[in-house]
């Protein structure tokens, strides 16, 4: 696999030319995309894909193009590597994705495949809210973190202590532990990742149930309580859903 810089042969009215990048995948898989840089061609070093001193402007377009140097001899090993897929060296290389951490791989990769921004906020906030549990709402992840069994230990403790301190429900509880989960899935189904990590399902569940007005503990008898109670269809039903909002 090879990617390479090239200029459109029809310039713009200034007499610019557009930068291109092609990736070379294999004969006839060479699909080339446009950057959004243009150069006068009297100042292109084709060898070093970079424009000369005398380019107006030549500090900032050579910092870009040497970004995207370096992005695609990341894609170039990673693709070698099969931890990318031809999609995925275009998607890195482009800047439409950025695996450097769970927040930016939301906010690229995650965020191209959601059908709304709503949903995209939902998994900023889930991810945000995991982190605060920790007590490490500034901490930078990578998604190999989230491949160790000692991180869901230590939420799981953590959001313990929060639910007993009526700061987060149970449902709160495990809408942030999913979110590392839907991560993982999207991360290995699209190449990211090498191996498959399932979070044990034991994490999912915490200690304590949720907090009472008056500040007393949920309690399996406070359950059987509301189940002898029960006389009705209806009953039944507000009980189920009473259970449901844990």
């Amino acid at each position: 696999m090879i990617a390479s810089f090239f200029l459109k042969s029809r310039a713009l009215a200034d007499g610019r030319k557009k930068v291109g990048i092609q990736f070379s995948f294999a004969r006839g898989n060479q699909p080339q995309k446009m950057l959004d840089i243009a150069v006068f061609p009297q100042y292109w070093d084709k060898k070093k894909g970079r424009v000369s001193s005398e380019h107006l402007s030549n500090e900032d377009i050579n910092r870009t193009l040497a970004d995207y140097k370096h992005r695609i001899e990341i894609a170039i090993t990673k693709y070698e590597n099969k931890r990318f897929n031809e999609d995925a060296v275009i998607s890195h290389v482009l800047k439409k994705s950025d695996v450097s951490s769970v927040s930016n791989y939301i906010n690229t990769n995650i965020k191209a495949d959601l059908p709304h921004q709503s949903t995209s906020q939902s998994y900023n906030d889930w991810w945000n809210g995991f982190r605060k549990t920790l007590g490490k709402r500034d901490k930078s992840f990578s998604l190999e973190d989230l491949m160790v069994q000692n991180l869901y230990v230590k939420y799981q403790n953590a959001g313990n202590k929060r639910i007993k301190d009526g700061e987060i429900t149970t449902r709160t509880y495990r809408n942030y532990l999913n979110v590392c989960q839907k991560v993982l899935n999207h991360a290995f189904d699209n190449n990211y990742l090498y191996d498959e990590f399932k979070i044990p399902s034991k994490f999912s569940e915490t200690k304590i149930f949720t907090k009472r007005d008056k500040g007393e503990d949920i309690e399996p008898f406070h359950v059987w309580q509301a189940v002898d109670k029960v006389n009705s269809i209806q009953q039944w039903q507000s009980v189920s859903l009473w259970l449901l909002s844990f």
